[in-house]
């Protein structure tokens, strides 16, 4: 079969490898077309094809790297016209997945069968690297859908996560058809089907779906295996909120509520044994797993960072506006501040946590701001930067 892109006509003979949509074909030694099998091809899928690749370019243009395998060019058979897309090109993957990487509770460890050596503080550093690969899809208004762990890579050079598969998701007014029922949001279940027996994802079932997935990754076992009796399938637990983390969390009287009794085994005693050590490394980490199996909470962990950590969606923004360098002047200020009380003998100010700093930039709700601005002695920081902080909902770490 012969396919062209980028005006570039390639003679294709045998995929290297399938899926449920369509087969993958070599094109280069850094590039691979997926072309749809021909009853899946309707105007809606060519669609959306060209409108995944049109998003490519100003994807890459805010997020300068490759490790999401975007839907590049459109594949054309013959001409180039609307009839005759028949998938696209993207950039080639030859790495492990993360159903081969996760940690093996039996053994303890992480697997090795790829030869990837994961130890849980590179595992750790892995989890809040794909979650920031997924915010960056987020900012760009793009809604993975498909979550699962069979979707995500590691790059062993650098021990970094790629996602692929990402024609799958929901862009525009194009809903995502594919979605992993072990990894689907409850939430999003219970919403029915929209137009064309697509599932209503969001955000929010993204965030469900991958704390999913790496907590399966970091303890061995998703976390709505629980051994109970009598028994149930995970996704009967996960309909009801059974799970092993709120047992931790809250305790195991609730079971009582759905009919069922904790079953007292060493599976169980393991995962228990994991999540307590998961605790002890992150705690933010496990505070994330408890939100979202416990109180339902959808936020993107990354959100829950210090500002000033580079990982937090808004840090770019909070040093290049000039922010960050407030809070460094403020701090230094009031290091100065207290040595000179420290040699005079006298007590240090308790340092509040640069609350009064924002309580004197950010009015009270119910306290109509003053018109009067304040002068450079009174507030020694850019009033801009109050609405900087109500702007992006942001809660000031400068920890």
């Amino acid at each position: 079969m012969q396919v062209l892109v980028n005006a570039q006509l390639y003679d294709l003979d045998t995929p290297f490898a399938y899926g449920g949509e369509g087969e993958i074909y070599d094109l280069t030694k850094q590039s691979v077309a997926k072309l749809y099998y021909d009853h899946l091809i309707d105007d809606e899928r060519k669609q959306k094809v060209l409108a995944l690749c049109n998003s490519h370019a100003n994807f890459r243009k805010r997020h300068n790297d490759r490790m999401i395998a975007f839907p590049e060019a459109p594949a054309y058979h013959g001409t180039v016209s609307f009839d005759s897309v028949v998938g696209f090109s993207m950039c080639r993957y030859t790495f492990p997945k993360l159903d081969k990487l996760g940690f093996d509770i039996s053994a303890g460890r992480f697997s090795e069968d790829s030869g990837l050596r994961f130890d849980d503080r590179t595992a750790i550093r892995f989890v809040y690297d794909t979650f920031g690969l997924v915010d960056q899809l987020h900012q760009s208004r793009i809604v993975l859908g498909d979550v699962n762990p069979g979707n995500i890579m590691c790059d062993p050079s650098t021990g970094k996560p790629v996602i692929i598969d990402v024609d799958a998701a929901q862009i525009g007014g194009f809903p995502c058809r594919a979605t992993h029922d072990n990894y689907n949001d409850p939430q999003l279940l219970s919403r029915g089907k929209g137009r064309g027996g697509a599932l209503p994802v969001d955000f929010g079932t993204d965030i469900f779906a991958l704390a999913v997935v790496c907590f399966e990754f970091l303890v061995g076992r998703r976390p709505h295996w629980l051994r109970v009796t009598p028994p149930k399938l995970d996704k009967q637990n996960k309909a009801v909120g059974i799970s092993s983390i709120r047992c931790i969390a809250i305790g195991r009287d609730h079971l009582s509520s759905h009919g069922v009794r904790y079953f007292p085994c060493p599976e169980n005693e393991s995962v228990e044994r994991r999540v307590a050590q998961l605790k002890s490394l992150d705690k933010r980490l496990y505070d994330f797993f408890e939100g979202v199996f416990v109180r339902d909470d959808r936020e993107n962990i990354l959100f829950t960072l210090p500002i000033s950590d580079v990982k937090h969606p808004a840090n770019h923004f909070f040093e290049t506006s000039g922010m960050a360098a407030v809070i460094r002047r403020e701090k230094e200020r009031r290091q100065v501040r207290d040595d000179v009380l420290a040699r005079q003998g006298q007590r240090a100010v308790p340092d509040s946590g640069f609350k009064d700093l924002i309580a004197s930039l950010v009015p009270s709700p119910s306290t109509p701001s003053s018109p009067k601005r304040t002068t450079r002695q009174q507030c020694p920081d850019p009033a801009e930067f109050g609405n900087f902080l109500k702007q992006f909902n942001l809660r000031l770490s400068t920890s």
